[in-house]
């Protein structure tokens, strides 16, 4: 009776370990792409152990919305598998790696590399005898071009969040009324670190002020109004982080976003149009821009 009843110990992740019931041990047999050429699906087969009939069964897992709203979920799934290689996606590294199979309830099912120091438990290690004489798809055919030129987006923490540029956008704008006719501008930024949404924010403190006047010019705003000013919503930028006294961390400088290669920037419009959208309507849904 070979029961894999211990989905935790195999891949402990606390975002995970409440929903054990809904683990599998599987491998990845092979990848597709649905709806070729600009599609944001990718598809992917796996063979799993079903602990109930004791025999391997066939099924996938889907990766929906790899350019907007799952991004980050997509990006994971690369990471964790190691696909990306000399900034490209090499799905071939995927291909026979033994996965285990998670629920998520916004996501559905997700897959994660059966850690190396736990394939040694005996009942895993009968599991796996099953999956040796599996036929996998090695050949895998029929990338979309967007995804062959997949931009993807680091995932900084620590040392390297605060010492690298970011891609952001431009997601609000605020204005506070100061003594003798001057005024506080607060830009809110949203920057997609690993394709996830972090917001922060640029203070500029006074219209008086340099920082203030160089921040119009670098933006290309002409003439200093409320109206011009909110020309710059929803724009691509690049910015700097850094951490103040207290703790928070804050933007330390915003300049126009340098424009990518084709295939790139193409990908750089469909997030700025899905985030767009999210902004506007967010209000509304009262979701967060991952779970659309």
């Amino acid at each position: 009776m070979k029961k894999f009843f211990e989905p935790f110990d195999v891949n402990p992740d606390p975002e995970h370990i409440d929903i054990p019931d809904y683990s599998r041990l599987g491998v990845i047999t092979g990848i597709t792409f649905p709806e070729c050429q600009n599609s944001d699906t990718v598809r992917i087969h796996i063979a799993y152990w079903d602990e109930y009939t004791e025999q391997v069964k066939y099924s996938s897992v889907y990766y929906c919305s790899i350019y907007t709203y799952r991004k980050s979920a997509f990006q994971e799934f690369c990471d964790k598998f190691n696909l990306i290689q000399n900034e490209k996606i090499d799905f071939a590294n995927a291909i026979g790696t033994v996965c285990i199979v998670t629920f998520r309830p916004i996501y559905g099912d997700q897959l994660y590399p059966l850690l190396e120091d736990k394939a040694k438990n005996p009942i895993i290690e009968e599991i796996l005898e099953e999956f040796e004489n599996l036929n996998f798809t090695y050949g895998i055919k029929n990338i979309p071009k967007l995804l062959q030129n997949y931009w993807y987006l680091q995932n900084y923490d620590g040392f390297h969040l605060l010492n690298s540029q970011h891609f952001g956008i431009i997601s609000d704008l605020e204005f506070r009324p100061l003594k003798n006719n001057d005024k506080m501008t607060i830009v809110h930024v949203t920057i997609f670190n690993g394709g996830a949404p972090r917001k922060y924010r640029y203070f500029l403190n006074s219209m008086y002020n340099a920082k203030y006047s160089d921040f119009l010019h670098t933006m290309g705003i002409l003439e200093d109004s409320r109206e011009c000013i909110r020309k710059l919503l929803y724009k691509p930028v690049s910015i700097e982080l850094y951490t103040a006294n207290s703790g928070k961390t804050y933007v330390s400088s915003i300049s126009k976003f340098k424009k990518l290669p084709s295939p790139e920037m193409k990908q750089v419009k469909m997030l700025l149009k899905a985030y767009s959208n999210y902004c506007i309507n967010s209000k509304e849904t009262n979701r967060d821009f991952t779970e659309i």
